[in-house]
C-alpha cells in the first residue's frame, strides 16, 4: 500500500500538462477529459486499478 500511495503522488506532476488548447473540445467540458485519449486513457487506468482493488479486498474478506 506504501508503494501504491508512493505512485499515486509521483504521478501528480503530470497533470500540470493539462491545459487548455490542445483538443477539439471545450476544456472546461467533461467531454474534453472523456473525449481526448491524454486524459480518457488515466482516468480508465485508475478506475480499473481501483476496481480491481476492492475486487481483492472483498474476496479476501469472503475467503
Amino acid at each position: 500500500m506504501k508503494k501504491l500511495l508512493s505512485l499515486a503522488f509521483a504521478s501528480m506532476p503530470f497533470a500540470v500538462f493539462a491545459h487548455g488548447g490542445h483538443s477539439h473540445f471545450d476544456p472546461n467540458s467533461v467531454v474534453h477529459y472523456l473525449g481526448t485519449p491524454e486524459h480518457a486513457l488515466p482516468a480508465f487506468a485508475v478506475a480499473a486499478i481501483a476496481g480491481w482493488l476492492l475486487f481483492r479486498r472483498r474476496r479476501k474478506v469472503e475467503a
